[in-house]
């Protein structure tokens, strides 16, 4: 107890040392400082409004100009009070359009550069971008590194025209900057006072022993991953990317609802004259130029065929949430609630994933490291917490689909742990019913169902073995008895959405990806084999770009429609970088190309692993070939690596067992690690779709200045 108080007690005065004299160095550096008074000069860019209160109306001359010479400046204090920033919306987003208007973001973000000179530079420049915003008082200090005296200061507001903000004073030079504290420092002081506390308890719990033990860890582990998905979730606030979108099939889900409720499978949205005529409306550079010429509109990303506006998204997801939602409150369901549902579903789903994977094949792995896989894999199932971060309709019918495949895999490791009996034979074909139902989600994730055959293979060969007057022709048998309990329920599962399909384009398989109007005419996809060397490096190896500045990480640079040197039309999005980099536990896998290492394991689980491995690769490829490569699409086969790297990091460190430092489990557990903080780090990352930095400004620049020291 008392050594506990002592580590509690170091670790406290440590963290304050770092929050008084660190952390808050500008508070003691500035306390000499004496106030410039200044004249501010507002340019022509920026109308006065009310007291200190500006609207945006030129770029180019929004400024506020400091009228005195010669004067050395340490720092500047612009008191922002907020920042409005001009944004659309759907006029009507509860039934299908594109009519938008106008509204204010009220993010209380404003953007802006420096323009000044000093003695070694004569001729004024403009400094980096930097933001500031009204809820976080330490931004409005920005610190000023210039030698001698400056005879120009000028602040340019980059913000957009039409920019609103209001200061509660004039911008000074000079002034003492006040004490601060910033909770992302306070909650990361209590983390490491946690740890310091619990680090012996860890330490001598490091291999649990009693299934109480076991199970602590496992809900722990749980907790943490459910917080994990609502934290982001809440933090990226999803609902303000809804209430200011202009993007149509943000509101699929709700208009197909309608339209179901209203007994058609079309979306009730009038077709344009324009589209009917259309010899192939599917050409996006004919279509967009045809509606700019009559002026009339379309719904982009939607299906159209033989007249009417159809859904691509799985159905399945609107008639589980968004029908019922419907027909009992009467409103629609924001698509962020049905994916922080899911989410968390999914997050408890891929750490039981990770459990019984540990306990059929590695009991013997130290607990914290299996807790660190199952959080671990929270992460990795949804690469740079895609879904949660990204919770608009697009992510529905993946963490819909995710849910359903990881759900299917659980029951079969469940199933394999026990002897056929009537439990046996109900697990595996629920598993095979969540395979069929996946095909009103996300129909390539289905490659799932070709893991079962691997996973109840001890099931079925350990029984064998110990009944050794059973006949191969017996063993033949009870393998197909146990893929045909497997693909029945898969099949019959599938019937209503193949019948859906049907009824919309005459077609079971057709599920309307072909008649999407999209960046590209979906049936003129060329390429083949060519796209897979930039499939691989794009979706597996690529690292995300890096910045000098926080948060350090943003998009991998692109065009629109070309990728590499690759000589032809290549549909890409701004992309984060490959599985791998998100989720580095997969680069054990290569541990498997030792011989020591796999005759450490069963068979089995090295068939697993690098099954696994290969199902993922070849998700990868369809995706490229069916469409393109997206961030999104990662989640597609994420689990997969999941699965190989888990199985590969048991089987390096069971061949390890005679050693006492395990290299195995020292590096298993440093990429798990990693794949946390590159996850958490993931969600401030710029240039992605819906950026922290516009759906919620105040929490990413209170992460960009929580540990600036010299700011």
């Amino acid at each position: 107890m008392n050594s506990t108080i002592k580590r509690c007690a170091i670790a406290l005065i440590l963290c304050l040392f770092c929050e008084v004299f660190v952390f808050n160095l500008a508070f003691w550096t500035s306390r000499n400082y004496e106030p410039v008074q200044t004249t501010v000069s507002v340019g022509e860019g920026l109308e006065q409004i009310g007291d200190f209160t500006y609207r945006v109306t030129d770029a180019d001359t929004a400024t506020l100009d400091f009228q005195r010479d010669d004067i050395h400046v340490d720092n500047v204090h612009i008191p922002l009070v907020n920042a409005d920033a001009p944004r659309a919306r759907m006029e009507d987003p509860s039934h299908p359009g594109t009519k938008t208007v106008g509204t204010a973001s009220g993010n209380g973000l404003l953007k802006i550069r420096i323009e000044t000179n000093d003695a070694g530079h004569s001729a004024a420049k403009l400094l980096p971008e930097t933001s500031l915003n009204g809820k976080v008082p330490q931004s409005q200090w920005i610190r000023m590194r210039l030698a001698g005296q400056s005879t120009a200061f000028v602040i340019h507001v980059t913000s957009p025209v039409g920019t609103v903000f209001q200061l509660s004073g004039e911008p000074q030079l000079n002034v003492p900057r006040p004490f601060m504290v910033n909770p992302i420092r306070i909650a990361v002081y209590l983390i490491i006072i946690f740890f310091a506390a619990s680090a012996p308890r860890l330490r001598r719990h490091w291999v649990a022993t009693t299934d109480r033990e076991r199970a602590l860890y496992w809900i722990g582990t749980s907790v943490l991953g459910v917080l994990l998905v609502g934290a982001v979730t809440f933090i990226t606030r999803p609902w303000e990317s809804l209430r200011t979108s202009t993007w149509p099939p943000d509101f699929e889900y709700q208009w197909i609802a309608r339209s179901i409720v209203s007994g058609h499978t079309w979306l009730d949205y009038p077709v344009s004259d324009t589209l009917q005529a259309m010899a192939n409306p599917y050409d996006n550079d004919a279509r967009i130029a045809a509606h700019q010429q009559s002026g009339e509109t379309y719904l982009i990303d939607f299906v159209y065929f033989n007249g009417h506006y159809y859904s691509y998204f799985g159905v399945l997801p609107c008639v589980l949430f968004f029908i019922p939602y419907l027909l009992l409150t009467g409103n629609d369901l924001a698509p962020w609630k049905v994916v922080l549902l899911l989410g968390i579903v999914l997050a408890l789903l891929s750490i039981t994933l990770v459990r019984l994977l540990f306990k059929r094949w590695g009991a013997n792995v130290p607990m914290p490291l299996q807790a660190l896989a199952g959080l671990a894999a929270v992460c990795a199932v949804q690469p740079t917490m895609y879904l949660s971060f990204m919770s608009t309709i697009y992510a529905v019918p993946i963490v819909s689909g995710l849910s359903l495949i990881v759900g299917a895999i659980c029951l079969w490791m469940k199933a394999s742990l026990l002897e056929r009996g009537k439990l046996y034979w109900v697990l595996i074909a629920l598993g095979g019913v969540l395979i069929g139902l996946n095909v009103g989600c996300r129909p390539p994730m289905c490659i799932a169902v070709f893991l079962a055959p691997i996973i109840l293979f001890r099931a079925i060969d350990g029984q064998d073995r110990r009944s050794r007057k059973r006949s191969i022709g017996r063993t033949v048998r009870i393998w197909l008895i146990n893929a045909f309990a497997v693909a029945l329920p898969s099949l019959l599962a599938a019937l209503p959405f193949l019948w859906w399909n049907k009824v919309r384009f005459g077609s079971y398989t057709e599920f309307g990806a072909a008649y999407q109007l999209t960046g590209h005419d979906m049936r003129a996809t060329v390429g083949g084999i060519a796209r897979f060397p930039y499939a691989i490096w794009q979706g597996l190896l690529s690292p995300a770009s890096v910045r000098e500045s926080f948060p350090f990480l943003t998009v991998v640079s692109n065009t629109p429609y070309f990728a590499g040197d690759y000589q032809g039309f290549y549909g890409v999005e701004p992309r984060a970088g490959g599985l791998l980099f998100w989720a580095p536990l997969g680069f054990v896998a290569l541990a498997l190309l030792v011989k020591r290492v796999r005759k450490a394991v069963d068979r089995d689980v090295v068939v697993l692993a690098v099954a696994s491995l290969v199902m993922g690769v070849a998700v990868l490829f369809i995706d490229v070939l069916v469409a393109t490569l997206t961030t999104r699409y990662l989640s597609d086969f994420g689990y997969l690596f999941v699965i190989g790297g888990t199985l590969s990091l048991i089987a390096w460190g069971r061949s390890e067992e005679q050693f006492d430092n395990r290299v195995a489990y020292r590096v298993g557990a440093f990429l798990c690690l990693l794949t946390l903080l590159l996850a958490i780090g993931s969600v401030f990352m710029t240039g992605r779709y819906s950026q922290l930095m516009d759906t919620n400004p105040e929490m990413f620049t209170m992460a960009r200045v929580a540990f600036s020291v010299f700011a």
